[in-house]
């Protein structure tokens, strides 16, 4: 349920980068795909605080930590550089979109 959070909202921020950013991306020069890749990583940082809790949970429920659990570093890495491609790539589609009045 995390992971699938994770990935739903990295494509949430990566659709309002650009256009909930504007005055900021005509004000200054500067590569735009620093946008989305700075909301996947704020979206990683929260995932990783879920998951700290999630595993602090686990632990006090008794189940204690294997090799096996290391296997999640590297599944998380390929779930961030995912979601980091989805999300530049629905910030350009998200760019061109006109947004409405709120």
């Amino acid at each position: 349920m995390f992971v699938f959070t994770f990935t739903q909202s990295s494509i949430m921020a990566g659709v309002r980068a650009i256009s909930g950013n504007l005055g900021l991306v005509r004000a200054l020069h500067f590569p735009r795909a620093s946008l989305p890749i700075s909301f996947a990583l704020q979206q990683l940082q929260q995932l990783l605080f879920s998951m700290t809790v999630l595993f602090i949970i686990v632990i006090g429920f008794g189940s204690y930590p294997s090799l096996s659990w290391l296997l999640i570093f590297p599944v998380l890495l390929l779930q961030f550089l995912f979601n980091t491609g989805l999300a530049l790539i629905v910030a350009r589609m998200g760019a061109k979109t006109p947004t409405s009045p709120s």
